[in-house]
């Protein structure tokens, strides 16, 4: 029996490489029975087995990058394609009709539309929008009609579910035609490309001249190896709302730039991200190229005060409690030509509180909690020197790379020359240093001294193997400051918030948890139009804090800047929530606080299923969400929509509810972004002409016009 089962395998084997031998050889196909000659001759084809470029997820596992492989369809018209006896590879034109009818159903597209498409005197045509990255499912639904001349192109490209999430430290991707890979441009997805990027694999067999493959003729075959997975430190839900509230900001003070993080202080996992103008990697809308987190070195303002500060008390020469004049000061110089600050004006320079404002007699403490530029000023010639403040700036790690995950990075420019730079490098002016360095420095503040590293990549993963091939870890960078220094600055800190009379950072605070705060207001040297940096560092909670939260923008000064805080708090409060980081401690239970608590933790929504429900049943099922509702189209009933079921929506979010493609009205674009430019065009399949970045400020037809869709709405945007 053995002998048998042996002799039967040999004569198959024989078999199979005796047909590739005929079919490569002699262009006859054995098992067919096809002579292949009769055709043209047999060719050997090459067929490329692509290679999945690594997944990137956040902590949790949630997909912020993933290849993604989708189609462009396209009908031959054309009876003169060569084709085999009772199968044509075109489209019969005595069935026009039924395409016409299967397609719209399938694609969701208008009858007329596609017969109009179809019932052309051209080679080949496409259906617009509706033809165009179409997923596999709808590829093997189109497949399933049974009609002939239906042709698909596959598309490999890189796809970020989440959209507009830390996008300038993800990066984005581009095809390499040559290579037939896709390659890493920017962000992680160039840092770590070695890790993500795969290895194509190849098959090679037989085919006839039309393209179609011989089985049973495959010579060789090369499998692909997928690339490694990444997954960040970054947390979706943290992250989600760093993106929110720096939307809000910026439109609520006309922010040209603005640049956040949220980071564990004792690890230094960032878990949080981001910056403006940002950028929907799968729109390509930058308008903007550099990380302002750690390509964009800027005086920072105040929110250096606090390392003036841990010079003088880690080097035993500060009693907060002792007073001096905080009027304004002027560079002197004595009897012997050493520099120090006098009363009189002089020729050599001027030291100034905010909006020049002077307090009288005051304790260097409250001078912190108020942030006074004189305090620094005294502290600088009467408690330490510049030296010291120099040598403290060093430990902690400012106007140096931070080193970390091979991030492009900007060092920041030390400008300590003069008494004048000296004093202003004290109080945030003069030098200019990262967000990045910031975290860093603050992290010893926060953590009893010891300082860390921030880091985003938490580890790298084999796909098959599961083995973990890159680790990321905490690391302690050094300790510039002693534990004592940490627990006086971090009581110092509380005081900015809670302070009646002098807390800059009162309107920061939150019932949840107690909260420790720096703000910062720094000029930006030789604008006409008296913009600012603001920014606030905060901490939480105060006795042990486990995170550490930064804000900055760019902005026309106004007195509202640390006043008109509602979003950063309803931000404050999310990050709060989400890392369950609430004590019972300090909580104001009135019946006021509560109701805007629960407006904060109730800002996102799950979207429902509307698909194929009425119009009256959508409408109702929304109303409770705060959305912002255009109904596209004269249908009774929902045929599809934006944001899709189960998506995030939020308050004031624009959904788009397709009833038919027929009497859709222009609607009013004016204050729209690109994305939800790009959710009407992919709805309706109205295409729209986007000219510049930002919102719309004019629209080519007027609202209330029915649309063809045959039609192109022309857009302007602009960021002002």
């Amino acid at each position: 029996m053995l002998l048998v089962f042996t002799i039967l395998i040999i004569i198959i084997g024989a078999m199979l490489v005796t047909n590739v031998f005929f079919v490569t050889v002699f262009g006859f196909h054995i098992r067919s029975g096809t002579n292949i000659n009769r055709y043209t001759g047999v060719a050997v084809e090459e067929k490329t087995i692509f290679a999945r470029r690594g997944y990137i997820f956040d902590r949790n596992g949630n997909v912020i990058a993933q290849d993604s492989v989708s189609y462009n369809m396209y009908v031959v018209l054309d009876n003169s394609r060569p084709s085999y006896p009772d199968c044509p590879a075109y489209m019969p034109k005595d069935r026009i009709k039924e395409y016409a009818t299967k397609l719209s159903e399938v694609l969701g597209a208008d009858y007329d539309y596609v017969y109009e498409k179809l019932d052309q005197d051209i080679y080949q045509t496409e259906l617009g929008y509706y033809s165009r990255n179409l997923s596999e499912e709808k590829k093997e639904q189109i497949e399933a009609l049974g009609l002939y001349g239906i042709e698909f192109d596959k598309i490999n490209s890189r796809n970020y579910p989440l959209g507009v999430f830390a996008s300038h430290l993800i990066g984005y991707t581009r095809y390499n035609e040559e290579d037939e890979i896709v390659v890493g441009e920017m962000g992680f997805e160039s840092i770590l490309n070695d890790y993500l990027l795969g290895k194509n694999g190849y098959s090679k067999f037989s085919q006839d001249a039309y393209g179609y493959e011989l089985l049973g003729t495959q010579v060789e075959y090369v499998p692909a190896v997928n690339g490694n997975n990444v997954y960040l430190t970054l947390d979706r839900s943290c992250q989600e709302a760093l993106e929110i509230v720096i939307n809000e900001t910026t439109k609520q003070f006309g922010a040209r730039k603005m640049w956040g993080s949220v980071m564990e202080a004792e690890t230094g996992k960032i878990l949080a991200w981001s910056c403006y103008p940002s950028f929907d990697p799968n729109k390509m809308n930058i308008s903007n190229y550099l990380d302002y987190g750690s390509q964009y070195a800027y005086e920072p303002g105040s929110t250096m005060k606090t390392f003036t500060y841990a010079a003088a008390i880690d080097t035993g020469h500060y009693n907060g409690n002792k007073k001096f004049n905080s009027a304004t000061y002027y560079i002197g110089m004595d009897e012997i030509g050493k520099i120090k600050l006098s009363s009189t004006q002089t020729r050599y320079g001027t030291i100034v509180n905010s909006n020049k404002k002077s307090y009288g007699e005051v304790t260097y403490n409250q001078a912190y909690y108020r942030s006074m530029n004189t305090g620094i000023a005294t502290l600088i010639e009467k408690e330490i020197s510049p030296s010291i403040l120099e040598e403290y700036l060093d430990r902690f790690g400012f106007f140096k790379k931070v080193n970390t995950d091979g991030m492009i990075e900007s060092t920041g420019k030390k400008n300590m020359n003069s008494f004048v730079d000296q004093i202003a490098t004290g109080y945030g002016q003069g030098s200019s240093v990262t967000e990045l360095q910031l975290l860093q420095a603050y992290s010893a503040v926060f953590n009893d001294g010891k300082m860390v590293k921030p880091y985003f990549i938490d580890y790298i993963q084999n796909p098959y193997t599961n083995e973990i091939i890159y680790q990321g870890k905490t690391e302690i960078v050094g300790q510039p400051i002693k534990e004592s220094t940490s627990k006086e600055l971090l009581q110092m800190m509380r005081q900015v918030i809670k302070d009646p009379d002098y807390g800059t950072a009162g309107r920061y605070d939150i019932s949840e948890v107690k909260v420790v705060a720096k703000t910062g207001t720094a000029e930006i040297l030789g604008e006409n139009d008296n913009y600012c940096i603001a920014s606030i560092m905060l901490g939480m909670p105060m006795d042990d804090p486990k995170v550490m939260i930064y804000l900055a923008y760019e902005a026309r000064y106004s007195n509202q800047i640390h006043w008109a805080t509602d979003p950063i708090k309803r931000f404050t409060r999310k990050i709060v929530k989400n890392l369950n980081l609430s004590d019972s401690e300090d909580v104001k239970d009135t019946e006021t606080e509560t109701e805007e608590v629960n407006q904060a933790l109730t800002y996102e929504y799950e979207m429902p299923y509307l698909v194929n429900h009425s119009l009256s049943y959508a409408k109702d099922k929304l109303k409770d969400y705060g959305v912002n509702t255009y109904v596209l189209g004269n249908g009774d009933s929902v045929i599809r929509q934006y944001p899709e079921g189960k998506d995030t929506v939020t308050r004031n979010q624009k959904v788009f509810l397709l009833t038919s493609t027929n009497k859709i009205k222009m609607p009013n674009m004016i204050g729209w972004s690109r994305k939800e430019l790009y959710a009407f065009w992919e709805l309706t399949g109205i295409a729209v002409t986007m000219d510049g970045y930002g919102y719309v400020t004019k629209q080519s037809i007027d609202p209330g016009q029915v649309l063809e869709l045959t039609d192109t709405i022309t857009v302007e945007l602009s960021t002002s």
